[in-house]
């Protein structure tokens, strides 16, 4: 699932959390964003939170995973990713105390 399904099926679960499907943003922003990043980071030592490599190595990057030898060998028959979507954010919501949940 991308982002923005995950986003809109979250929002439409929990609608209480006011979410918003998030908006794209244009490459040249995020090129601009990760030279100043940059820069900060060549003068104050510090290592770049992005730089313009991750954006031109994962911008429009779309994985997909071919799973049959997990299903063939091991047997393996995921649930459906919405089910599964929907479980971890039912999880989330009851263990709030986790951290970064």
């Amino acid at each position: 699932m991308t982002i923005t399904d995950t986003t809109a099926l979250a929002a439409k679960l929990y609608p209480e959390l006011n979410l918003k499907v998030p908006n794209s943003v244009p490459k040249v922003v995020l090129y601009a964003i990760a030279g100043m990043m940059e820069l900060t980071a060549k003068l104050n030592g510090k290592p770049p939170l992005l730089t313009r490599k991750d954006i031109a190595m994962f911008s429009g990057l779309q994985q997909n995973f071919d799973i049959s030898k997990a299903r063939n060998e091991l047997g393996f028959n995921p649930k459906a990713r919405e089910l599964a979507v929907k479980e971890a954010l039912d999880y989330l919501m009851k263990n709030k105390s986790i951290p970064g949940a």
